[in-house]
């Protein structure tokens, strides 16, 4: 990792925080440092002779897997991974690792189950990150969608709306993208109303004009039923043609409500698993505490097991994943932590693989050949771990590469990204 480039502190002021805004570009920092201030260390900074000069910060939140609830940290900024500092435009990743590195010992402190970022695949691999979603999207041709009728009218959303739109958020929860990377700044929102001004469904459209994003954009859809889809469709066609593209991008999972509907229309669906193009950005996930993860998510394993029909006398193993090693109990009531054990079986696998398998990106017999050891217990974590395909939103370059700006790197990054090599 290198020298660490100075001091690594918490943020612990008003002052501090105002720092970490400036150094991060966001001053959207302020209001969740508001939020989080029962958040220890959500915000750190690094200081050299005493003056900030990099920073980190995340926000917190719960994610559900199954029935299990998961403390999760997502990943805000990183002054390391953008600015003056970074490692494109000096090939020198020193800040960026020191920063990562103390903000995961401070996770582990505070009993979080997952750290989450949206970066380069060329910097937060080597912290044990790893891609853990997939990317979907549905594509209805515009000449198709001119040829529908709006049956619904749609207006722009109000802030009274939101009840009514969290509602339909809800109903479709299962199908929606996880995590958004790509955010909605500068998007129009709308909802379609029924003759009796009840709100059926919900999008939101952008109107972009960057070299490197598409042209329209409708990153959020809800929808009642078939005749709201064929609303949104029939209303946001007229906005491709005049913009010269030629499908409306929905970024859905193929069996989503709105999604069916495309399909039987004439469109198309796509899914692709995550880059391993360096210069892209990712999705990625990464086990802070792997114990702690097994607690919370026994109440699954549980159910898993029994539907699997596992039987069979009790009997102890030891998961070494990486560094930490956790004994376990697999009985007929499920699989749980111990304190010790005096059992010779051991699985091991890396940190990479396990934090794929915690997120149902992939399932044990998915996992490279001699990922897992021993091979025989690849069978244990396809009943323990199935494949869910989570889904996220992600940066529009993953799916169309030209529109990454590959020119930011400077000779020595160039350099150093021909050396990296990702794992998964």
């Amino acid at each position: 990792m290198g020298k660490v480039p100075g001091l690594i502190r918490p943020a612990e002021s008003r002052e501090d925080v105002e720092h970490a805004a400036r150094l991060l570009s966001s001053p959207a920092i302020k209001a969740f440092a508001d939020e989080q201030r029962d958040e220890p260390g959500s915000i750190r900074l690094l200081t050299q002779n005493g003056d900030p000069v990099g920073a980190i910060a995340h926000r917190r939140e719960y994610w559900e897997l199954g029935s299990a609830r998961l403390k999760v940290a997502r990943a805000w900024e990183c002054t390391g991974e953008f600015g003056d500092h970074s490692f494109r435009r000096t090939g020198n990743r020193s800040e960026f690792d020191a920063l990562v590195a103390d903000w995961l010992t401070s996770l582990s402190e505070n009993g979080y189950h997952l750290a989450y970022a949206h970066g380069e695949l060329a910097l937060w691999p080597t912290h044990g990150f790893v891609p853990s979603f997939f990317h979907a999207r549905v594509l209805v041709p515009v000449s198709r969608a001119l040829t529908l009728k709006a049956r619904h009218r749609v207006r722009p959303l109000r802030r009274s709306d939101s009840r009514h739109v969290a509602k339909l958020m809800k109903k479709n929860r299962r199908y929606r993208p996880r995590v958004f990377a790509t955010g909605v700044p500068n998007f129009n929102h709308y909802v379609v109303e029924a003759l009796d001004k009840t709100i059926v469904g919900y999008f939101s459209l952008g109107l972009l004009d960057g070299p490197r994003q598409p042209k329209v954009f409708l990153p959020e859809v809800e929808t009642a039923d078939r005749a709201v889809a064929e609303t949104i469709l029939a209303w946001a066609a007229p906005h491709a043609r005049k913009r010269g593209v030629g499908a409306l991008t929905f970024p859905l999972a193929a069996d989503h409500p709105f999604a069916r509907v495309c399909i039987d229309l004439g469109g198309y669906h796509q899914i692709r698993g995550a880059s391993r193009d360096v210069t892209l950005d990712e999705e990625m996930v990464r086990v802070i505490d792997v114990r702690a993860v097994f607690e919370a998510l026994e109440s699954n394993f549980a159910l898993r097991l029994a539907e699997a029909g596992v039987s069979g006398e009790p009997r102890e193993l030891t998961l070494v994943v990486d560094e930490e090693r956790v004994p376990l109990l697999l009985d007929p009531k499920g699989i749980r932590p111990i304190e010790e054990t005096s059992s010779k079986t051991v699985v091991s696998l890396p940190r990479w693989a396990f934090t794929q398998l915690v997120m149902g990106y992939r399932t044990g017999a998915d996992l490279p050949p001699d990922t897992v050891s021993p091979n025989g217990a690849v069978r244990l974590l396809n009943t323990l771990f199935p494949k869910t395909w989570p889904l996220s939103l992600c940066d529009h370059d993953i799916w169309d590469p030209a529109m990454k700006d590959r020119d930011k790197y400077v000779p020595a990054a160039r350099e150093a990204l021909k050396q990296i090599r990702l794992l998964y």
